[in-house]
């Protein structure tokens, strides 16, 4: 692998604040037809770019498939340290919730066996996605400066593959999530090095409030570049499945899992434990607009 910048990079972020929905599952809900994200995914380096610590765990199946029963070298871009996310520790988050999350963030990557690349960024939320890019730019002087920080930190990794939110939809409609899905696209066209392959997240997720239930599902079913990886492939270098690489990093973020989040993770069904990937290119071919956020 190139030589990897430092760790201190100032990047971009969101944390892992879920849409709430509570409803029974609809036709919606149900696991996508879509090709092979495993076979699609070149050799070499993965790079995942996340808004907060614990972002990763949306498709750490597909993560622990790659980088620990793969081949693949990896890296993790996470733009801040989640200062603004609840803390469900019962003792509190001590000294703050930025160290404490930042900690758990640097355990999650070795499950990985993943480089981290921790940003520090502001972790806002902004009305919409363009309130977010504004505040991240604010931070950093300018919005040209942002994104030649994301692009150099891209570079400093050259990886093969990019793995990013949707800007459409963020997985889970937190407008930090779609803000930096959309300065990832931007980025790339800065690299100094041959533009990588860059897939989005395409998984939508819907966490009831207080995780009481949680739904997985293709945010956009019937496109026809959808990509789907089963979280029920058995592991290779043990017994279980690649979902346990999800439970095992929720349980590795206690600050933003506790018993009743890691109680429903557990209870999704096999028939829901996908991880979607589309290719970025399929946005220019076919910008139309889906609205996944609604309730």
């Amino acid at each position: 692998m190139t030589k990897l910048r430092s760790s201190h990079i100032l990047l971009v972020a969101a944390s892992l604040a879920l849409a709430a929905s509570a409803l029974a599952d609809a036709p919606g809900d149900r696991a996508a037809p879509g090709g092979d994200a495993l076979a699609a995914i070149p050799p070499g380096t993965v790079l995942w770019v996340g808004a907060h610590p614990d972002d990763e765990v949306l498709l750490a199946p597909l993560l622990g498939e790659l980088c620990s029963e793969g081949r693949h070298r990896c890296a993790l871009v996470v733009a801040t340290r989640g200062e603004n996310g609840a803390c469900r520790l019962p003792g509190g988050c001590h000294p703050d919730l930025a160290t404490v999350r930042t900690a758990e963030m640097r355990a999650a990557a070795r499950l990985f066996h993943a480089l981290l690349l921790q940003g520090s960024l502001p972790d806002v939320f902004g009305p919409d996605p363009a309130a977010v890019r504004r505040a991240w730019a604010d931070a950093v002087g300018g919005e040209d400066q942002l994104l030649d920080r994301l692009a150099g930190a891209i570079d400093g990794v050259a990886p093969r593959t990019i793995i990013a939110f949707d800007p459409r939809h963020g997985t889970t409609c937190h407008n930090a999530h779609r803000a930096l899905g959309r300065l990832v696209l931007r980025a790339v066209e800065r690299l100094s090095q041959p533009a990588p392959e860059v897939f989005l997240l395409e998984s939508r997720v819907r966490i009831a409030p207080g995780g009481t239930s949680i739904r997985f599902s293709a945010a956009a079913p019937g496109d026809p570049a959808l990509l789907r990886f089963d979280g029920n492939t058995p592991l290779r270098s043990g017994p279980g499945t690649a979902w346990d690489f999800l439970l095992d990093d929720a349980r590795r973020q206690p600050s933003q899992f506790d018993a009743t989040f890691l109680s429903s993770l557990l209870a999704v069904p096999p028939t829901h434990r996908e991880v979607y990937l589309l290719p970025a290119a399929a946005l220019a071919t076919d910008p139309s607009p889906i609205d996944p956020c609604a309730p």
